[in-house]
């Protein structure tokens, strides 16, 4: 659902999604400007624009930054593209996992290339 708020003269508009799992509220800015604002299940829509309005200063210079810089977000590409550039990653991890096994032998069942968007790292 679409909402927006009025903070120090400047109109911030954000939709609000919920999910059961999770346990925090979360900000995203996309590369487009919007603003999304996500809630655990049981937290009043009243918590949320209290939190915007928290974090008001620091939502409006990402989005000003956001449309200064208005650039095209480079990492999406094509499903096709992303296939292409996962088989060149496997043979390059292959190559230096096998270089690095001649000195340290370690073993290892599996390695996993994925199109993640968020949890980097995990």
């Amino acid at each position: 659902m679409k909402k927006e708020i009025i903070v120090d003269g400047q109109k911030i508009e954000y939709t609000i999604k919920k999910y059961r799992g999770t346990k925090n509220i979360r900000l995203v800015i996309s590369s487009n400007g919007s603003l999304v604002a996500s809630k655990p299940w049981y937290l009043s829509e009243r918590s949320i624009e209290k939190f915007i309005r928290e974090k008001a200063d620091w939502i409006i210079e990402k989005i000003e930054h956001l449309k200064k810089t208005n650039k095209v977000n480079i990492f999406r590409s094509s499903q096709k593209e992303y296939l292409i550039y996962k088989k060149q990653a496997e043979r390059l991890i292959a190559q230096k996992i096998d270089k690095l096994n001649l000195d340290y032998q370690f073993k290892f069942s599996k390695i996993s290339i994925r199109n993640q968007k968020t949890r980097w790292g995990s």
